[in-house]
């Protein structure tokens, strides 16, 4: 498959992903700030495992016809990713404050606003 008839399947998936993971971000923020109950916390944890999904696709596509190192912006959008995800699973599984995972969102923002401009 020819590389550009890739880029429109990968910015699916990561556009998707990205979606999933905002409205993750909004959720638990709500949780946090508002002290909701645990249902709020359950449909944030519904929504990342949605953008996990998304994001193993991308990846499975881009390495299937990159090289690792091929593009560096795409790359560090998928490893934001896994860092954001392993933060959430890390704090949540003992209880731990969220704030973590709030700035690995944002990191995670940074990095598809970086890739981003690669789709247009």
């Amino acid at each position: 498959m020819q590389i550009e008839k890739i880029k429109p399947l990968l910015f699916e998936q990561i556009k998707k992903a990205f979606h999933l993971t905002k409205k993750f971000h909004d959720i638990l923020l709500d949780h946090i700030l508002n002290h909701e109950e645990d249902f709020k916390i359950q449909s944030a944890m519904l929504c990342l495992n949605e953008a996990s999904t998304c994001i193993n696709s991308a990846s499975l596509i881009y390495f299937a016809n990159y090289k690792k190192g091929d593009w560096p912006e795409f790359e560090e959008v998928l490893h934001k990713f896994e860092t954001l995800n392993n933060e959430f699973i890390n704090a949540y599984s003992i209880n731990h404050d969220l704030q973590w995972v709030v700035l690995e969102y944002n990191s995670f923002l940074e990095s598809y606003k970086r890739c981003e401009k690669y789709f247009n």
